[in-house]
C-alpha cells in the first residue's frame, strides 16, 4: 500500500516530492502540458497498482497455489521485516526530504558542469 502510494506520487511518502519539483517546474515554465501529464501518470499509477494489489492479496488462489505456499512456508519476519524496512524508509524520505533533494541537487550541477569531476578522475585539466 506504501509503496503504491509512494509511486503515485501521494504525500507524505517519498514519490511526492520528486512529482512537486517535476509539477512545480513544469508551471513555472507555462509547460502545463507536462504537468498535466505528471498528474496523469500518478493518476494512472494508482489505477494499476490498485489492480496489481486485488490481484495479488484478493484473489482466491488455486489448489496449486496452496500447495506451493505450504511447501515453502518462511517465519514471518524474514519476508515482514524488508517491507517494513522499505516503508519506513519511504516515509522517512518523504518526511525529510531536503537532505535527499540537496543530494540530488548537487548530482545534477556535477553533471551539468563536469570539469571538477574530470579533473578528479582524470587528474589533468579537462
Amino acid at each position: 500500500f506504501i509503496s503504491a502510494f509512494s509511486l503515485a506520487g501521494f504525500p507524505p511518502l517519498s514519490g511526492f516530492w520528486g512529482k512537486f519539483i517535476v509539477i512545480k517546474a513544469s508551471l513555472q515554465t507555462s509547460d502545463y502540458l507536462l504537468a498535466a501529464t505528471a498528474l496523469l501518470v500518478g493518476l494512472l499509477t494508482i489505477f494499476s497498482m490498485s489492480k496489481i494489489w486485488n490481484e495479488a492479496f484478493w484473489k482466491k488462489p488455486t489448489n496449486d497455489e496452496l500447495e506451493s505456499k505450504a511447501l515453502s512456508r518462511a517465519p514471518l519476519y524474514l519476508y515482514s521485516l524488508p517491507i517494513v524496512m522499505l516503508a519506513a524508509l519511504s516515509l522517512l524520505i518523504g518526511l525529510v526530504a531536503e537532505p535527499f533533494y540537496q543530494f540530488a541537487e548537487h548530482a545534477a550541477q556535477q553533471l551539468l558542469v563536469p570539469d571538477a569531476y574530470i579533473q578528479a578522475v582524470l587528474g589533468g585539466a579537462p
